[in-house]
């Protein structure tokens, strides 16, 4: 990606107060990527970690269809989390330790609907922001999401082979 094609969308202001500029990919100007994909796309670890969480029952709205997963990722290599939303967990994967690459789940399918992913089938990524304190939080919420993220999402895609 090159930087012509990034744009600062504006401040983004994180519930600690922290503001930065944000080189937005999501459609609420906040420092999240959404991966348009079709159901049943495999998604992957981003980093060597563990699955803390998984959510089954997961929604994003009262609209039709059903609730789907989300997961919380803690990266062992970065000290943070990455919050992964619209998807089915494989089964199993809470407390389990993964390497970069290896597969959590899939992309959440259409008979899913509205309820789950919003606009089209898609994976939600975002990493949690930093408290005052310093200390990483969880991802998935609009008001605490790293800004840094994007940058780093840049870089490993600057360095994928053509």
């Amino acid at each position: 990606m090159d930087g012509k094609i990034w744009t600062i969308h504006g401040i983004y202001t994180d519930r600690y107060h922290h503001s930065a500029a944000v080189k937005s990919c999501h459609h609420d100007g906040t420092p999240a990527f959404d991966l348009m994909a079709n159901g049943g796309t495999p998604i992957f670890a981003i980093t060597d970690g563990k699955v803390t969480h998984v959510n089954p029952s997961y929604t994003l709205n009262n609209g039709p269809g059903k609730p789907c997963n989300s997961l919380q990722f803690f990266s062992t290599k970065e000290n943070s989390y990455f919050w992964y939303g619209h998807i089915l967990a494989d089964p199993g994967i809470e407390n389990k330790t993964f390497h970069a690459g290896e597969k959590l789940g899939v992309v959440a399918t259409k008979d899913y609907g509205t309820k789950c992913y919003g606009g089209g089938t898609h994976l939600h990524i975002d990493r949690g922001c930093v408290d005052g304190a310093g200390k990483r939080q969880t991802g998935g919420s609009p008001g605490c999401r790293d800004p840094a993220f994007l940058l780093d999402l840049v870089k490993i895609w600057e360095s994928l082979p053509l």
